[in-house]
């Protein structure tokens, strides 16, 4: 009897993941470091360079971009549905917005250039 394909335990975990193609994701993977993120930590700052996509898995990151006089305003809530830093992938080279974690948790994290020469192949 063949042996069952070995499924990794992440992939399912977070829906952008696990619709991504098997030989993409399994190209990707190695490159991919599992990180635990506490309320308040800042993935990305406006104006920064982006150097890493997230991709949660049970936290959930809030997108603020800056307002009139200063202010942040959330624009969007991303959780395990989705990928943060994706404007990266759109070919913004600087983030337009501040990614902040509001519920604790784990996300896989890869660097922006690996992630983007994958898509390329």
């Amino acid at each position: 009897m063949p042996a069952l394909p070995k499924v990794d335990p992440y992939k399912n975990k977070n829906q952008f993941l696990a619709a991504m193609g098997d030989e993409v994701f399994r190209n990707l993977r190695p490159h991919m470091e599992m990180v635990p993120f506490e309320v308040g930590k800042v993935l990305h700052l406006h104006g920064d360079a982006v150097q890493f996509i997230y991709f949660p898995l049970n936290a959930c990151i809030s997108i603020v971009t800056t307002v009139q006089e200063g202010r942040g305003v959330e624009v969007a809530l991303i959780g395990s549905e989705g990928i943060v830093g994706l404007w990266a992938a759109l070919g913004s080279k600087a983030n337009r917005h501040q990614a902040v974690v509001q519920i604790p948790g784990d996300c896989l994290k890869i660097k922006v250039d690996v992630f983007l020469a994958e898509l390329k192949r």
